[in-house]
């Protein structure tokens, strides 16, 4: 059994940018489920492409349980950037180990997985369907002791 990593120094989230007035870009809202493993957005992207994500709405948990029964490790509602009250390092059984537990991670098809928190805009070097989900793990209470989802806008490559 790994022992817990030690709550790291909170960092405050980074506002959302908004479209610029007259914007032409189109975009899609995908819903990120915390029960679930990798999520298909149903977007394909290809390399070259710049991939475009930002927070739209909503919060979930990694540990709904917990948080209820007052648990020092249970997990409050919050954004896809993960836990606001602290940040743990995720173990080496997580998809993204060593990035924040319980933020949002994303691939593209089945590439490496990559942090996208609140937001992320990072040109692409591989083509695929983008992925998403919650940076927890799929075994032991992992994804069954979570809740919520958060909402996504993603950008839309140009055709």
């Amino acid at each position: 059994m790994e022992p817990k990593p030690k709550p790291q120094p909170v960092k405050p989230p980074e506002p959302v940018p908004q479209p610029e007035p007259g914007d032409k870009a189109e975009y899609a809202y995908v819903k990120v489920h915390a029960t679930q493993g990798w999520q298909s957005s149903n977007l394909q992207f290809s390399s070259g492409d710049t991939l475009s994500i930002s927070y739209h709405s909503g919060t979930w948990t990694g540990d709904i349980d917990g948080h209820k029964k007052g648990h020092p490790g249970g997990d409050a509602p919050h954004g896809p950037e993960g836990p606001a009250s602290e940040r743990v390092k995720a173990p080496t059984r997580y998809p993204l180990p060593g990035e924040d537990e319980n933020c949002l991670i994303g691939r593209i098809g089945g590439g490496q997985p990559f942090y996208i928190g609140r937001q992320i805009s990072k040109p692409l070097t591989e083509s695929g369907i983008l992925f998403m989900r919650m940076n927890d793990e799929d075994t032991g209470p992992g994804l069954g002791d979570n809740a919520g989802a958060v909402q996504m806008q993603v950008r839309l490559p140009r055709a």
